[in-house]
């Protein structure tokens, strides 16, 4: 399964591998999972990202939270990724 979390550190950690060691794979690697973000995880009516996918990109979850699901791991990927985005076009 796929669950929000991890795309969202998924999407930092290929930028900074990228930054670190300069190959493209690495950019390769960040543009599908952001192009899975902006077509999957994200309710763009509201601006949330939906919890859990399974393999088949099917949502398993429609609703936004619970009890453990919060902005963090959203919000820090996205300033997060700016930042780093921001240094490689420079």
């Amino acid at each position: 399964n796929k669950e929000f979390w991890q795309q969202a550190e998924c999407l930092v950690g290929m930028l900074d591998a990228y930054l670190l060691f300069g190959d493209a794979r690495y950019i390769d690697a960040y543009e599908n999972v952001h192009r899975f973000v902006m077509d999957y995880n994200i309710n763009h009516e509201v601006g949330e990202w939906y919890p859990l996918f399974d393999e088949h990109n099917n949502r398993l979850w429609d609703y936004m939270g619970h009890a453990w699901k919060i902005n963090y791991h959203t919000v820090r990927s996205m300033i997060q990724s700016e930042a780093r985005l921001k240094q490689i076009v420079g």
